[in-house]
């Protein structure tokens, strides 16, 4: 019997960059929908963007959902600048509110990656492709950097082929990917 064994290449110890980002839109306007704007484009976390979603939470007649949605995206913001604790509070409250959120799931395993707190981080973003998650493919991109520094090549390897398979134009998950090879093994 014949097994394919995946083995990570010359760069394995080197840490993959960065996770990918599932933001929660919020509807309307006002400061909660610019919060969710400043998380979509890309803002790399400046304190302008972060007190944006600080006001927009400040804000008592916010739904629940748009409160969970801007609390996601604040996490994404303080997570870009660096501040990964807090952007875990952020999840967490974000979790408070809607916990079956999977977006707020990935997020929180992204983060729990920059932490080093690996294992955590597959537990999280496992649980969100179980929610059926509409960013499939980050959340496996991200569970494959998780893998990868747990050691565990082989499903590095299947989660970031899956990922392509479902989104062939992710490039980072492509390179990712490059560093890899099959092997076959004899049982």
């Amino acid at each position: 019997m014949k097994l394919i064994r995946a083995i990570a290449g010359i760069a394995t110890l080197v840490m993959l960059s960065g996770t990918a980002n599932a933001q929660s839109l919020v509807l309307g306007d006002g400061l909660a929908r610019q919060c969710y704007v400043d998380a979509v484009s890309g803002n790399p976390g400046k304190q302008r963007a972060i007190a944006r979603c600080k006001a927009a939470l400040r804000n008592v007649g916010m739904s629940k959902l748009n409160r969970a949605s801007t609390w996601v995206n604040l996490g994404i913001l303080q997570m870009r600048s660096g501040a990964y604790e807090d952007s875990m509070v952020s999840y967490d409250r974000s979790l408070g509110i809607a916990p079956d959120s999977p977006e707020a799931l990935i997020n929180r395993g992204a983060a729990l990656i920059y932490l080093g707190r690996n294992d955590e981080a597959v537990e999280n973003l496992t649980r969100s492709i179980e929610l059926e998650t509409k960013k499939l493919p980050e959340a496996l991109y991200n569970r494959a950097l998780a893998y990868e520094k747990l050691e565990q090549y082989e499903s590095a390897y299947y989660d970031l082929s899956r990922a392509l398979e479902l989104r062939p134009d992710f490039e980072t998950a492509a390179r990712a990917l490059s560093r890899y090879s099959v092997e076959e093994v004899e049982d």
